[in-house]
């Protein structure tokens, strides 16, 4: 199958590419992931460092903390694929009608 060399393009093209045509978006979703996943998991342990610290008073918290924690961690990650699943959707829609258009061309 021939490409066409629009297809390829790198990163910092594609920054600058004002016609829409290459996303970025997929480049970003695992960095954005990492980065809610650190911060979350920071926010339960410190939840959780306090409710130790303070066993008589927060000591019934722990539970509700560790459930919410994987609550958090699953809807988000349902969200990060549902984007991504999206975004692959139209990148390849996109790809296959520039594809059309380079062999309709070249016919």
């Amino acid at each position: 199958m021939a490409s066409s060399p629009k297809l390829k393009k790198n990163f910092i093209a594609s920054l600058f590419d004002f016609k829409l045509e290459h996303l970025v978006s997929l480049k970003f979703l695992k960095f954005i992931y990492l980065i809610f996943t650190v911060g979350v998991t920071l926010l339960a342990g410190f939840g959780l460092l306090i409710c130790l610290l303070s066993l008589k008073d927060y000591f019934y918290f722990i539970p509700l903390i560790a459930i919410g924690y994987l609550l958090v961690l699953i809807s988000f990650r349902i969200w990060i694929e549902l984007i991504s699943s999206l975004l692959q959707i139209a990148r390849n829609t996109h790809e296959l009608v520039v594809i059309s258009k380079f062999v309709a061309k070249n016919d």
